[in-house]
């Protein structure tokens, strides 16, 4: 019997620490998720990433929307993108591309929003030249998607696309601003 009174303890014990910890860390992460939304200084944006109907300066405060990921902001050092858009509002350019070895469109900062692939000169030979490769490249990326042809609404553009992501339309867009 002097056996059964410690493991009684014991197992009674190992359910009531580990709860305690996860609503202790639970209540640290809403916390964190609450000093973001209040921190100003996390929400500077782009000039041409403000969202329509963005009214200068009406404080537009960061949203915390999985709080899972909070205690690791820290540690980031470069944030690429995402699939569902949270971090780029759904706005998504193709900047660079490699074709047979050799880069395209990246010369510079390649982070830079004055990075354009239509204004890589080398892309515009190689697709005035007829290079196979990256006229194949292209062609994929012009027809190889969901992405459907409507209406404009500004009368000036020739075609507007509607597309299920953004992704799909910013490949779209990036093949006919090479010229495909």
């Amino acid at each position: 019997h002097r056996a059964v009174i410690p493991l009684r303890f014991l197992l009674l014990m190992s359910t009531m620490i580990p709860l305690s910890i996860q609503v202790t860390m639970d209540t640290c992460k809403w916390l964190y998720s609450l000093w973001i939304c209040w921190d100003r200084g996390m929400t500077p944006r782009p000039p041409h990433l403000k969202p329509p109907g963005f009214v200068e300066g009406v404080w537009d405060a960061a949203h915390v929307r999985n709080s899972d990921v909070t205690e690791n902001l820290g540690q980031v050092a470069v944030v690429l993108t995402d699939k569902t858009g949270t971090l780029t509002d759904n706005i998504m350019v193709l900047k660079a591309l490699t074709v047979a070895g050799r880069v395209y469109g990246c010369h510079g900062e390649p982070f830079s929003d004055e990075v354009r692939l239509e204004d890589d000169q080398a892309l515009k030979s190689a697709v005035l030249e007829g290079s196979a490769a990256m006229l194949q490249l292209l062609r994929c990326l012009a027809l190889c998607n969901s992405v459907a042809t409507v209406a404009p609404e500004n009368v000036a553009e020739r075609v507007a696309y509607e597309a299920a992501s953004p992704d799909e339309e910013a490949l779209v867009l990036a093949a006919r601003g090479a010229g495909v």
